[in-house]
């Protein structure tokens, strides 16, 4: 990522910030949760609040590397699916992602496909919102400053702070910079700028080993979990043919598109 990319994403950051505020409270209300309190497991959460809206989350070790989340709506349910071959940090602002559009543009995913990209800013409206939403849900605004002054206190680099930022809320580097710019918790010194968003993967790595940071963050989850999704299709699909819902053979084609779903994706 270029300056003058950072300055254009900070810059609307900074300008959006009191609609997102508004949107992350009736995220919250929705949840019973006061705003801006840290929710520790995001992929517990973000199941059960999907699950209300008829979306399904799973974790796929997808074959493009590149893509973070992706979701769609069918006929009786969505999906979210996360790129479990992706770090931590990665399928958490991923998931934060997608909440905002499944909170907000339900409707969106029924004749199109949501893609979330790791680390691309997209110049679309709503991807834009989704980014911003994603970063003050993982790094809530009160908290995260008090956390960066004290971890700037105790780093001997701005990198070694955002590293610690990054393990503190399990954030990527690169929205752990941008979090970091909108609250303007750094100055605008343009050396400061390229240093901070041209560091090398290497290096934080190194960071993370040194300072004894949990590197698990850092690396894939791995997951796979249709197998878990075709048992929870099949207890759905026979109470729904029982009732006369849906028919036996809509079930079959229902977990027959899944299957070739899967076999494209993974």
């Amino acid at each position: 990522m270029n300056s003058d990319r950072f300055k254009k994403i900070v810059e609307y950051n900074k300008s959006h910030k009191k609609e997102i505020t508004e949107e992350i409270r009736v995220f919250y209300s929705e949840l019973g949760l006061s705003s801006g309190e840290n929710i520790l497991r995001l992929d517990q959460i973000a199941r059960e609040e999907f699950g209300k809206r008829k979306f399904v989350m799973i974790e796929l070790p997808l074959k493009d590397k590149e893509i973070g989340a992706m979701a769609y709506k069918g006929d009786f349910w969505g999906y979210v699916f996360i790129n479990s071959t992706l770090p931590k940090v990665t399928v958490n602002f991923a998931l934060c992602h997608e909440f905002y559009h499944v909170f907000f543009h339900p409707d969106s995913f029924r004749n199109t496909v949501e893609l979330f990209i790791e680390e691309q800013y997209y110049d679309d409206e709503n991807e834009r919102k989704a980014n911003l939403f994603a970063g003050t849900l993982l790094m809530p605004e009160t908290s995260f400053c008090k956390m960066f002054e004290l971890f700037r206190q105790n780093s001997g680099s701005d990198v070694e702070t955002i590293c610690k930022l990054m393990n503190y809320y399990e954030a990527p580097y690169m929205a752990t910079v941008i979090r970091s710019y909108e609250l303007e918790l750094f100055d605008t010194d343009s050396q400061r700028v390229k240093r901070l968003i041209n560091t090398d993967k290497n290096e934080i790595r190194s960071i993370f080993e040194e300072k004894w940071l949990d590197d698990k963050i850092l690396k894939e989850t791995g997951n796979d979990q249709f197998d878990r999704l075709m048992v929870m299709v099949d207890c759905f699909g026979e109470k729904e043919v029982s009732s006369g819902r849906i028919k036996e053979n809509s079930l079959k084609k229902i977990k027959a598109n899944l299957r070739r779903i899967y076999k494209e994706l993974v």
